[in-house]
């Protein structure tokens, strides 16, 4: 007979955890506020550094920075499930935002979001 499939280890944990926390309506709301300022900020720091008639962003960045949190947030255990809230500048971000600025407008805008993320 064949052996019962089993759970695989990574998958039984993201079950584990979902099951140990249950948001209420009143932090997802604040969630979904937090990430609201968070977007409206970056638009608002990458006018000001691009300057008139630049480039904007890609419209995907702001998304590809949640992503890959969330992708880190698995190997670290964190509670939090969208907002990157680690405190981390993410190198990435800044390569986004290079695309279409210097680096050190682009440095400057990821470690302003790292930190209001963080609060």
């Amino acid at each position: 007979l064949p052996e019962p499939r089993q759970t695989p280890k990574g998958a039984a944990q993201r079950v584990a955890l979902r099951e140990a926390r249950r948001w209420t309506p009143q932090e997802e709301h604040k969630r979904i506020s937090a990430m609201k300022g968070l977007r409206s900020k970056m638009v608002r720091l990458t006018t000001e550094h691009s300057g008139v008639g630049s480039q904007k962003p890609n419209v995907l960045t702001f998304e590809r920075w949640l992503a890959r949190f969330a992708l880190r947030r698995e190997s670290a255990k964190f509670e939090e499930p969208v907002i990157p809230a680690d405190g981390v500048v993410d190198v990435a971000l800044v390569r986004d935002l290079e695309r279409v600025m210097s680096t050190e407008a682009a440095t400057s805008i990821a470690q302003a979001l790292a930190m209001e993320a963080e609060r």
